[in-house]
């Protein structure tokens, strides 16, 4: 099926530039010639229509919305003596907030009822937003559960199961390293999304699992290859509560676009439980293991990391300013054209970290929270470091907070005025050895789906 869509894909961008063409000859006074809108995955042939999507449900409370449930095993042994957790991810409205007791509604798979009560759920509230994230954790000692929805306090359960979504189970790999790559959505650009895949696979991630939302169909052709190959995993068309009441769209800076995300943080985080390592990355970011040391493995340097009482570590930021002028602009890959970054800074760090050793309903874009004896660090720099490359933004958090030594080797003059070209920059031979070994295929593979030719 996906080289039908490449196909197609590729047809539509030459009917594209014949009817670009047809119109400049046409009339020489048509500014605005009205082209071909390449369309989002929905539009495309019916034979898209069985892709793995996950709407969410109303719960029997109708304070809740549901997202998704994994039945996963209780692996931080934070529910003794129970066994196994079904974790319900989802919104929940302002008026629960405050409120702990929950009953978890399940259908067996012989279609038989059972509830539990329990009062352990994870809510992430920021201001008076009406609605929040939550997790709902429901421990059980059956495996055999078909379906569950969730009702406030001890209340009674009803049956119909409009009210109730499936139960899925984690994408599991004892040893492995898998990537929660939020969601992909909008005009996101296919050939870096190309780039960003290749560079995981180079540095060993096993699986990186991520989301849709109204995303053009160039992107979308590159991540259905990857998971042609079974490298990822697409959950598609991420839709969302309250959509007229709290007008957004995924990416805005909103509050209700944040609980969105967050949402979604909780989903692939639940999904992924069965891995050794989760990290979560953007598709412009990069953790990159120091190469002289850990060859192209990130899970060598983890290894040796977390041997150590580390539940998550929080690597520092190097940043590769696109506003800057390009430091190598013959680069036929865009992450070759800037290879020039900051100093390593202390800006919106994010983890990797052991599912095994972090508390439930704990992990969020930026932070997560060990269990028991188990702590979080900063690793050092000549470990592992976090390579982001992004638009200068107007103010950094980092910069307030710096001592003279600190701003003498992150800024040109001492000074900290200039946010963007004020920076000393600084070449980044890591980063020029992956895209060495990357290059051949991402040109071959930017041939073969994007009908690029070079």
């Amino acid at each position: 099926m996906l080289f039908v869509k490449n196909n197609y894909y590729c047809a539509k961008k030459q009917e594209l530039k014949t009817f670009q063409k047809t119109n400049m000859i046409r009339d020489t006074l048509i500014e605005n010639p009205n082209p071909y809108t390449e369309p989002t995955i929905s539009a495309m042939h019916n034979e898209i229509n069985n892709h793995k999507s996950n709407p969410y449900k109303q719960a029997v409370s109708s304070n809740v919305y549901m997202y998704s449930a994994i039945l996963i095993e209780d692996i931080t042994h934070e529910f003794d003596g129970r066994g196994k957790v079904v974790i319900v991810n989802g919104w929940e409205k302002k008026v629960l907030l405050d409120k702990i007791n929950f009953t978890c509604c399940f259908y067996r798979e012989d279609n038989t009822q059972f509830y539990v009560n329990s009062t352990r759920k994870s809510a992430t509230f920021l201001n008076s937003g009406p609605l929040h994230s939550v997790q709902y954790m429901c421990p059980v000692n059956v495996s055999s559960i078909r379906k569950v929805s969730v009702s406030e306090g001890p209340q009674h359960c009803v049956g119909h199961e409009e009210y109730y979504i499936k139960v899925d189970i984690p994408i599991k790999s004892e040893s492995g390293l898998a990537v929660c790559s939020k969601i992909s959505y909008g005009n996101m650009d296919a050939k870096l999304i190309l780039e960003w895949f290749e560079v995981q696979r180079l540095l060993g991630v096993d699986k990186v699992l991520t989301y849709t939302y109204k995303l053009n169909m160039q992107a979308m052709v590159v991540l259905e290859y990857y998971e042609s190959i079974g490298y990822a995993e697409i959950i598609r068309d991420f839709d969302f509560p309250q959509k007229e009441e709290m007008l957004r769209n995924a990416g805005d800076t909103s509050y209700p676009a944040w609980v969105d995300l967050q949402v979604i943080m909780h989903d692939c985080q639940s999904r992924l439980y069965g891995y050794k390592y989760v990290a979560v990355l953007d598709k412009d970011e990069f953790y990159v293991p120091n190469v002289t040391k850990y060859g192209f493995s990130l899970k060598q340097m983890l290894d040796k990391i977390f041997e150590n009482d580390f539940a998550g570590v929080q690597p520092l930021v190097k940043m590769h300013m696109t506003s800057w002028k390009p430091s190598n602009e013959s680069s036929d890959l865009f992450l070759g054209k800037y290879l020039l970054s900051t100093a390593p800074v202390n800006d919106r760090l994010k983890f990797i970290h052991m599912p095994s050793r972090t508390k439930y309903g704990s992990v969020e874009v930026h932070t997560i929270m060990p269990v028991g004896k188990y702590k979080s660090t900063i690793p050092p720099v000549t470990q592992l470091v976090l390579h982001h490359y992004r638009k200068c933004r107007k103010d950094y958090a980092f910069s307030k907070n710096i001592n003279a030594n600190e701003r003498n080797i992150l800024f040109k003059y001492n000074s900290t005025d200039d946010k963007c070209f004020g920076f000393k920059t600084y070449y980044q031979k890591d980063m020029e050895l992956i895209i060495g070994k990357i290059r051949t295929r991402v040109l071959e593979l930017q041939r073969k789906l994007l009908c690029l030719r070079k």
